[in-house]
Order: C-alpha cells, then structure tokens, then sequence
C-alpha cells in the first residue's frame, strides 16, 4: 500500500477500522458458468485479442481480392503551349489533358498475391488460436479464483463460528466464575 501510494517505505500503515470485513464484489454462490463467462466479456486482453482478429480478418480479405480490384488514377494537366512552323515562336495557346486509367497489379504473375493471401490466412488462424489461448487462461483464472474464494469463505464461516462459540463460553465461565452477566 506504502508503495502504491509513494510513500516511504518506513512508514507504518494501520487500517482505521481493526476490524476486517469481507467485501463481496462478485457473489460466491454462483455456477463457476457465469462468472467464467462475466470474466471472458470483461478482460481487456480478450477484447484486445478480438480487435487483432477482425484487423487480421481485413488483411487476409484484402490480400484475396485485391488483385481483383483496379486501381483508379485519374490526373488532369493544364498550361500554355506555345510553338509553330519553322522559326515561329510566338503562336502560345491554353491546352489540358486528362487521363484516367485502371491499374490491376499482379506479383509474380498472380503467385505473390496468392502467397500474400496465405499469409494473411495465416496470420487470421494464428490470431484465433491466440484468442482461444487467452479464453482459456481467463476461464483457468477464474476457476481458481473462484476455488480459493470459496474455500476462505467457508475458513471465514467455521473462524466466525469459533469466535461465537468461543464469546458464549467465555460468558458462561465469567457467569460461572464471577457471577458477572454482560
């Protein structure tokens, strides 16, 4: 906490309240299903791997249909042109030209654009299997979290129990032993 804090690490923290409480963010009693389930929709990593497989997604699509799709150029030039017969310099005339072509680009002949095509496929099933990957470190995760949660909540009720039975005994010896009733 000091160092969360930037404090020296000399610094004796105390809780203002000796008293611990459990606090209960997510409920307990609940199928490890769900909570599995509320892990998977709220890990940044996941959301992180997701965003990588769609951006994967687009490559490989864009790597198969590229070659199929022209690129557009169109380009427009205009400007003084000036010149004539023989010797004649002084004839000088406005004039534009305008072109507008389609561009298809094969590599290779067709076998780069296949290859490029392979690779983004790859890289798509590559960013799946990591999505998998990290669905199942989360799920993992939550698995144990939700065991040792679990097993320190029924540690807490048998200590609760305890404390109680201890209480009563200690009230009974001092009725017993003192005759005082408090």
């Amino acid at each position: 906490m000091a160092q969360l804090l930037l404090l020296q690490p000399t610094v004796d923290l105390r809780p203002a309240d000796p008293a611990i409480v459990p606090i209960t963010l997510v409920p307990v009693d609940g199928p490890l299903d769900e909570l599995v389930a509320t892990g998977l929709m709220n890990r940044p990593e996941l959301a992180e791997s997701r965003a990588l497989v769609a951006a994967a997604l687009a490559r490989w699509r864009q790597a198969r249909v590229g070659p199929l799709l022209p690129r557009l150029e169109v380009s427009y030039f205009a400007g003084d042109f000036g010149g004539g017969i023989n010797d004649n310099t002084q004839r000088f005339g406005g004039r534009g030209d305008g072109t507008a072509q389609a561009v298809w680009e094969l590599r290779n002949l067709g076998f780069g654009d296949l290859a490029q095509a392979r690779v983004g496929r790859s890289q798509y099933e590559q960013a799946n299997l990591h999505v998998l990957e990290i669905q199942a470190q989360v799920a993992a995760e939550v698995t144990a979290a939700a065991k040792l949660v679990r097993s320190r909540d029924r540690a807490l009720a048998t200590a609760q129990e305890a404390v109680r039975h201890a209480q009563e005994t200690w009230r009974r010896l001092r009725i017993a032993a003192f005759g005082i009733n408090r």
